[in-house]
């Protein structure tokens, strides 16, 4: 067997229409069979693999899910991700687990010349199905990084736009508090943006997720929680960024030094 594994972006977002669409589209290509894999630690449904229409019925949102679609030949999987904080195991040797892998598909076939065709059939039909537009998640992925990156940024500037004894002096920083501060607060709310509307797939309409998350929260269900998350994600930047002054408060010196020396050791 001939076998390859490609990223598609985490941000696409599939309802019951698009799966449908995609289940569909497998059966006229010729994959008959098509089931879907829950992950093992939903032991309240008993068993873990379902036929299509089996999984649609059951009007669920898993946290992640495995499509796998199959002729004589090949096999398909899809690897959706729903949260991608949550360790959730599959008995599957392809994806094992959601967290150890990112949104993917995998091809396996007989006929190595249709590795490409195949490939291409599973992206176009990923980005049609996708109720978010692809250009839009590629975006809004960007967007996410530009808006981490200026809050780990930020951080690690804080202690020396404030201390007046600073070896580093940022006067751009010191003369524009009130916009830096503005944009840490948007960046802030889009990373919380980000992090409640993720993509995957969702069979199940819900209530808006800030309220469904907060009542979770309310009730002591923290497992999964996207506000847990999100709150998380930013304590961890928050934390790199206090790690780093901590960092150059005793080696900053030094380094400074360093780079000072090297021009005479190039010379």
């Amino acid at each position: 067997m001939f076998y390859r594994k490609k990223h598609f972006s985490d941000r696409l977002l599939f309802s019951k229409a698009s799966i449908e669409e995609i289940v569909k589209q497998f059966q006229e290509a010729g994959f008959l069979d098509v089931r879907f894999l829950i992950p093992n630690e939903y032991k309240k449904f008993k068993k873990f693999k379902f036929e299509a229409r089996e999984f649609i019925d059951l009007n669920y949102n898993f946290v992640s899910q495995i499509l796998i679609a199959k002729n004589e030949n090949e096999i398909i999987k899809i690897l959706f991700v729903n949260n991608p904080a949550s360790k959730t195991t599959f008995d599957d040797t392809t994806f094992p687990s959601s967290n150890s892998e990112s949104t993917k598909f995998s091809i396996e076939t007989n006929d190595p010349v249709r590795i490409i065709g195949l490939i291409d059939f599973v992206d176009s039909l990923l980005n049609s199905s996708s109720t978010r537009r692809p250009v839009l998640a590629s975006l809004q992925n960007k967007l996410f990084t530009i808006s981490a990156f200026y809050l780990f940024f930020m951080s690690v500037l804080f202690v020396n736009i404030f201390d007046s004894e600073s070896d580093i002096k940022f006067t751009f920083f010191e003369n524009h508090t009130f916009l830096l501060s503005f944009l840490a607060f948007v960046s802030l709310l889009y990373i919380f943006y980000c992090s409640l509307t993720p993509g995957g797939l969702y069979i199940n309409k819900f209530e808006h997720p800030f309220i469904s998350f907060s009542k979770r929260i309310f009730i002591g269900d923290l497992k999964d929680n996207l506000i847990i998350s999100f709150i998380l994600f930013v304590g961890k930047l928050l934390f790199s960024g206090f790690i780093v002054n901590i960092l150059w408060f005793f080696f900053g010196e030094t380094l400074i030094n360093a780079v000072k020396f090297l021009p005479t050791i190039v010379q």
